[in-house]
């Protein structure tokens, strides 16, 4: 095999920065530092009373207006009569109709603004968007939060890992007719870690050529289940630039 050995380094495959999107005071923190995490897990809780009454309020505003609407129908209804026998003047049971109306348009927006403060009530229960590797958790119960104002913790997808690293441009030429072949191996190897290399796949080329190096930045793919690569971790890359099925290999010394 001939391989092409350079210098990169690991990033988690996603990365999110937790916030708020609601104020108010955390109550419960049930997520430790350092412990993973699955997508939709519960993380913190905040003080819900103050959004619970947002939507009692909203639900009563709603209430109120469906029942002048009802009792505006059932105006229409009735002028309507009294207009075709001339009881009623045709500009009287025009109103009737335009009160309605308006009240079906007051409707829809309150629909809205219940909606609106459901959604923030929900907001109070703050789950994780991706499965991952918690960092510190940056909050205590007792503060108060404020919306998408400070970081509540960071979460790292460790596993699959990615690890980029950047490749002279001599060799992008048989990169990319590798990679239009096929599956580019790649092997890494951790500082410290004295393991086989952890293998991967070559996933994305840069489209462009640095121009002040002189290199083009890659990007490798690795499934990390046993979570050798760490996130910010410096690793050596080896690159598989072509592979012989059956060559027999002797050391250097054996053809001297």
């Amino acid at each position: 095999q001939q391989t092409m050995a350079v210098v990169g380094h690991v990033e988690a495959s996603a990365t999110v920065e937790l916030a708020s999107q609601v104020s108010g005071q955390l109550m419960q923190s049930l997520v430790e530092p350092g412990h993973n995490v699955t997508e939709g897990q519960l993380l913190f809780r905040l003080d819900r009373r103050t959004l619970e009454a947002s939507v009692a309020k909203a639900r009563a505003v709603l209430a109120r207006d469906e029942a002048e609407l009802r009792r505006a129908r059932q105006d229409v209804a009735r002028y309507k009569s009294l207009a075709a026998n001339n009881f009623l003047s045709q500009q009287q049971y025009e109103l009737s109709l335009t009160e309605v109306a308006a009240l079906e348009a007051t409707i829809n927006q309150d629909k809205a603004a219940l909606e609106s403060a459901q959604v923030e009530l929900g907001y109070t229960e703050i789950t994780a968007p991706i499965s991952g590797r918690v960092g510190e958790v940056l909050v205590d119960p007792g503060n108060i939060i404020k919306a998408n104002d400070r970081i509540l913790l960071i979460i790292n997808t460790v596993s699959p890992a990615e690890v980029r690293f950047a490749v002279p441009e001599k060799f992008l030429p048989e990169l990319l007719r590798r990679m239009r072949q096929g599956e580019v191996e790649v092997r890494v190897q951790p500082e410290g870690d004295r393991g086989e290399p952890v293998r991967g796949s070559l996933t994305v080329i840069d489209n462009a050529v640095n121009r002040d190096t002189g290199t083009v930045a890659m990007r490798a793919w690795f499934e990390n289940a046993d979570e050798r690569l760490w996130p910010g971790q410096f690793v050596r890359v080896n690159i598989v630039m072509e592979s012989v099925p059956q060559a027999l290999v002797l050391p250097l010394r054996t053809i001297l």
